[in-house]
């Protein structure tokens, strides 16, 4: 016979409905948890995501972006179409910006990076020509400007130079 308490309602129902209580507490908080798990926003992100040098993750294949007065260096100089994450930094002494337009893309930017600012842009890259410039004051003029050719499937697509006066180009 079950043990009751003061209200007359057995102690193993009172466990019972504690125990299934709790179960549904816990399975909101799980649900709520994946539902407010990690999110980029637009086509920027923050994450660690894959090494420097080419890896691939779900954030796409990394590639190094270095700004200086008045150039863009890309790690990387062939583009086969896909999903890229440019790990952009300011290495000069101005600020900068990175702009990609092309094929599926229009004025995807960073932020301006004050002298020494990080930033990524987590793109997707289609088979076609793509313009990469700093869009601030008239560095894109001064020889902040490139185009990348994008290939379809594993051939990849080149770089080159596409700025005016002022040493743009791919960083060689």
């Amino acid at each position: 016979m079950s043990e009751t308490t003061d209200r007359n309602v057995p102690v193993s129902r009172r466990l019972v409905g504690r125990g299934l209580a709790l179960g549904v507490v816990a399975a909101v908080l799980a649900l709520l948890s994946v539902a407010c798990g990690s999110k980029t926003s637009g086509g920027t992100s923050t994450g660690s995501g894959a090494a420097p040098g080419g890896s691939s993750n779900s954030s796409g294949t990394q590639v190094t972006a270095s700004l200086t007065e008045f150039h863009i260096a890309l790690s990387q100089q062939t583009f086969p179409a896909g999903k890229y994450t440019f790990v952009v930094s300011n290495d000069g002494h101005a600020t900068h910006t990175l702009a990609i337009n092309g094929p599926g893309l229009s004025n995807t930017q960073t932020a301006s990076l004050s002298p020494g600012q990080k930033a990524n842009l987590t793109v997707t890259l289609q088979t076609g020509k793509y313009d990469f410039s700093c869009p601030v004051g008239n560095h894109k003029q001064m020889g902040m400007d490139m185009n990348v050719s994008v290939a379809a499937g594993g051939g990849g697509g080149a770089v080159t130079t596409g700025g005016g006066a002022g040493g743009g180009g791919n960083g060689y």
